[in-house]
């Protein structure tokens, strides 16, 4: 999986210090139940800033690996976080409007526009567990301790003969696990993992999610949080970021979206014309169209038409061309598009193919459910002469 900006969701927590206004506490009687707890949730005032190690387990063919991450958080926005695996380490620091992903090993450093979408990462992590209850059935196990610390324990298992209309992105350390919830028989592909189960720890007093055991059908994981301190001051100096003078500082260009109704529209907005593919698969149907602006790229512009498959699991493709070429490079493998020399990359969120066209650069990006034999069918049918 991809690492993604946020620091966790899945926590479990030896020792905790909170700080936190407007604490609701459901109590530990018999009487609470999930629903109780659910509502709660809902209401209850979030920390202004958390302060974690984490160290999670993750459990994949018979293999066993540990992450260990320093994450400081603010409700704001900010973020910092250090990170170690059995192979990488890193530091992860977002101010709120850039973001700056160092890989210490290989001292490169990725620079690009904070990935904040109206919640900050402190919401996620309560959003999350929300959605646990939204999306699953819940059974309040207990009311019990951990570590010595009084906690809710609340299994969540997916909903019987329903199914579920979104997937859950399970954020551990500096990497995101999305863990669709499908619950129809059908043909499980690399995006389609079946939850088995997900135990929840919630903290009595703040609800804040401190452990958590995951079990699915590619990975099982347990994480735990050595320390934990809610609303303690977190030092503005963290997120004041200057990469080292010897590293390899890349900047990347993310794209301004707009959307549009229909090819024509966008392409008349943009004032660029692009040929579709004729051919993709039946299952999916054209939707939405949209125009790329490149803010750090002068002139550079693309249009773009996504097809929707299941949309239970946000399987699509999109096609597109840009006015030049694209602003990130790709590292992969070379293919041929139509007699024209391309470039390949696969991996656990998808397949992205493009190739140059004349001065334009045509590009097909896949969801993992998309095998890589319909995505170079799919780019052999956009027919334009392109040599």
């Amino acid at each position: 999986m991809e690492p993604t900006r946020r620091g966790f969701v899945a926590l479990g927590c030896g020792a905790v210090t909170t700080a936190v206004a407007g604490c609701l506490n459901v109590g530990g009687s018999v009487e609470t139940t999930a629903a109780d707890l659910e509502s709660t949730l809902a209401e209850l005032d979030r920390p202004e800033t958390v302060i974690a190690t984490v160290e999670t387990t993750f459990d994949r063919d018979e293999t066993t690996s540990v992450a260990t991450n320093e994450i400081r958080a603010r409700l704001t926005g900010e973020t910092y976080v250090e990170g170690s695996s059995d192979d990488a380490t890193f530091r992860n620091v977002d101010d709120g409007d850039r973001g700056w992903f160092h890989d210490l090993e290989r001292n490169r450093v990725a620079v690009l526009d904070s990935q904040r979408t109206g919640e900050s990462h402190i919401e996620y992590i309560y959003g999350e567990t929300t959605t646990y209850f939204d999306q699953l059935e819940a059974r309040l196990r207990a009311a019990t301790t951990l570590d010595g610390r009084e906690v809710y324990h609340v299994r969540f298992d997916s909903p019987p003969d329903e199914t579920v209309e979104r997937s859950i992105g399970v954020l551990v350390g500096n990497t995101e696990y999305v863990l669709p919830l499908e619950t129809k028989d059908r043909e499980e592909t690399a995006f389609q993992k079946r939850v088995d189960r997900i135990d929840v720890w919630f903290d009595r007093e703040t609800l804040f999610p401190v452990k958590q055991v995951i079990e699915t059908s590619d990975v099982d994981l347990e994480a735990v949080c050595t320390t934990l301190s809610l609303g303690e001051p977190v030092d503005d100096e963290l997120f004041a970021y200057e990469p080292p003078a010897d590293a390899l500082v890349e900047e990347h260009v993310f794209p301004y979206l707009d959307r549009y109704d229909s090819l024509a529209d966008a392409e008349a907005a943009a004032g660029v014309e692009m040929v579709p593919p004729t051919r993709v698969p039946e299952r999916f149907e054209r939707a939405a169209a949209a125009v790329a602006d490149y803010p750090y790229a002068d002139d550079l512009r693309a249009v773009s038409v996504r097809y929707a498959g299941d949309e239970s699991v946000g399987e699509s493709i999109r096609v597109g061309v840009c006015t030049g070429s694209r602003p990130f490079e790709l590292d992969g493998e070379a293919v041929t598009v139509d007699g024209v020399s391309g470039t390949i990359v696969e991996s656990d969120l998808g397949t992205t193919v493009e190739w140059p066209c004349g001065e334009r650069t045509y590009y097909v990006v896949a969801t993992a459910s998309v095998d890589r034999e319909t995505v170079l069918s799919v780019a052999e049918s956009v027919d334009e002469d392109c040599d």
